[in-house]
Parts: C-alpha cells; sequence; structure tokens
C-alpha cells in the first residue's frame, strides 16, 4: 500500500488555515489574568475588556466584580468569585451557558437568566432579584 501525502499546494494551504483557526479560536475567550474590576483592562489576560458577545473565564482565586448592566450572549466559566453590585438589570440570553465551580454574588439589580447553569459552585443572591427561565443545578444560599 502506497502512503497517502497531501500535494504541495494543500500543505501550503493547510500550514496557512491551520494556525489561523486555532488563533481565532484562542483568542474567541477572555480569561481573567487577576482580581479586579470588570471594566479594567488589568483584570484579562491581553489587556482587553470582554465585549457582551465574548465567552469569559473567571480563574481560580480570582474575584470579579460588575458594576453596570449588560444583556450577554457569550458563555461563563467561573472557576473563581463573580460579584454583580449596583442596580442594573443583567440578561443572560440563550447563548450564554454558564457553568460555575465557584461563586457568583448577586449584590443588588435584576437579573434574568434565560440560559442553563451547571456546575458544583455557589450563587449568593444577597440583594436585588434574579430569576432564572431555564435549567440549572447549583447550590443557591442567600
Amino acid at each position: 500500500m502506497r502512503p497517502f501525502f497531501f500535494k504541495q499546494s494543500t500543505r501550503l494551504l493547510l500550514a496557512i488555515l491551520f494556525p489561523v483557526f486555532f488563533l481565532q479560536i484562542a483568542h474567541a475567550n477572555k480569561i481573567t489574568k487577576q482580581s479586579g474590576d470588570w471594566n479594567a483592562p488589568s483584570t484579562w489576560v491581553g489587556n482587553v475588556v470582554p465585549d457582551d458577545t465574548e465567552g469569559i473565564v473567571i480563574q481560580a482565586g480570582h474575584t470579579v466584580t460588575r458594576n453596570n448592566g449588560f444583556s450577554s450572549f457569550g458563555f461563563f466559566i467561573v472557576y473563581g468569585t463573580l460579584v454583580y453590585k449596583g442596580l442594573w438589570t443583567r440578561y443572560f440570553l440563550s447563548s450564554a451557558d454558564i457553568e460555575n465551580d465557584g461563586t457568583i454574588r448577586f449584590e443588588g439589580g435584576t437579573t434574568i437568566v434565560y440560559s442553563s447553569v451547571t456546575g458544583s459552585g455557589t450563587i449568593r443572591q444577597t440583594g436585588g432579584t434574579t430569576t432564572f427561565t431555564d435549567s440549572y443545578s447549583m447550590n443557591l444560599t442567600d
């Protein structure tokens, strides 16, 4: 049996497209590099604040505080602590699934979660209201 080889032009195309594809995936999500305010570039790897369409990861040991309203389309993965403050309205839309293996604290405002929530973490409500319209499997405390 003869070994299979790509033509030189096909190898060149793959060599160009393969890294570009994986770079796009790697930059599609924002990951915390330290604790801080959500809107501070220094909180995020790459020093760029995520927009509401990007998936985010809060790393273990990091606490990120967000004090504004939003409608999120990106997913959330929380290993550390994510704190929502202020009398804002927040929407987690259907594509914004939340995996919480840390702590999410709602300290005021109105939060409506249209997405699924999973994980072994804790959601703590100390002020405001939160409504879940989809499935959730979490530890809820007040």
